[in-house]
């Protein structure tokens, strides 16, 4: 995580304001979600010697995805998925965040159609607020460096971030989309 976070503010010049899609339009909506983006090419990543971190964490998050399988195993009989698009590095100041409940298969269109599952780590310890609140489950989920959390992409697992109005939040995500 610390070395994710250095190669992260060792590349502020390709870091973004964070964009939500409409209608198949990457839009900036600080109402909904307040951040600021680094977008990796996981591909390249592994070909990048400056993205090492992201390779090794690459790596481990296949262990965490044949674990998932473990527990889940029908979440692996229909088709076959992976990483198949850019995945991001998230940094929230205080008072940011993903602020509007959503999901992340939001509409019948590609891409959104084809997001699987969500994976979604914390870079860092945020000890006032700055969870991610399921509506369904009705919980929290505590963001403690290095943890990884896994859930399907679909309405069944409407969330959104819980502010801290005090401290930084950083997150690595992506989706695991059918190929």
């Amino acid at each position: 995580c610390d070395e994710i976070l250095l190669m992260f503010h060792k590349n502020m010049d390709k870091v973004g304001p964070g964009r939500v899609g409409y209608h198949n339009e990457l839009i900036v909506d600080k109402d909904v979600k307040d951040s600021f983006d680094l977008s990796i090419n996981p591909k390249e990543a592994v070909e990048n010697a400056e993205y090492t971190a992201i390779k090794d964490y690459l790596d481990q998050l296949k262990i965490v995805a044949n674990n998932y399988i473990k527990k889940f195993p029908y979440c692996n009989e229909y088709s076959p998925w992976g990483i198949n698009d850019y995945i991001n590095i998230q940094w929230y100041k205080p008072n940011g965040g993903f602020k509007k409940w959503h999901t992340e298969r939001n509409c019948a269109t590609m891409p959104h159609s084809s997001r699987h599952l969500v994976w979604m780590t914390f870079l860092n310890d945020v000890n006032d607020g700055g969870g991610t609140m399921f509506y369904h489950q009705d919980y929290i989920v505590k963001p403690k460096k290095g943890k990884t959390v896994f859930f399907p992409a679909a309405y069944t697992h409407v969330h959104k971030g819980e502010i801290s109005e005090t401290e930084h939040k950083y997150i690595l995500t992506g989706w695991l989309w059918w190929k």
